[in-house]
């Protein structure tokens, strides 16, 4: 299963079964880690596994962070066929 795969399982889930609470900070940490992975990936240095893709689903906030998501694996999947 690859990371679009779970973005679309949360994404068909009822909006009050998503993971919506989450301890202080953990928004900041989870934005924190898109933004450094985004910056990687624009760099061509990050490797991209779908554990770490779910482990940011797990923290999941909402349809903000699934959006960053998708944006990540769309850049991911052209840095792919760029090689």
């Amino acid at each position: 299963m690859n990371i679009l795969d779970d973005v679309k399982r949360i994404l068909a889930q009822p909006f009050e079964c998503r993971k919506t609470s989450l301890p202080d900070g953990a928004l900041h940490n989870v934005q924190k880690e898109l933004e450094n992975m985004i910056n990687a990936i624009d760099k061509d240095i990050y490797s991209f596994t779908p554990s770490y893709g779910k482990y940011l689903i797990d923290c999941w906030l909402g349809d903000e962070l699934v959006d960053k998501l998708l944006d990540v694996s769309c850049q991911y999947e052209k840095l792919i066929k760029l090689k």
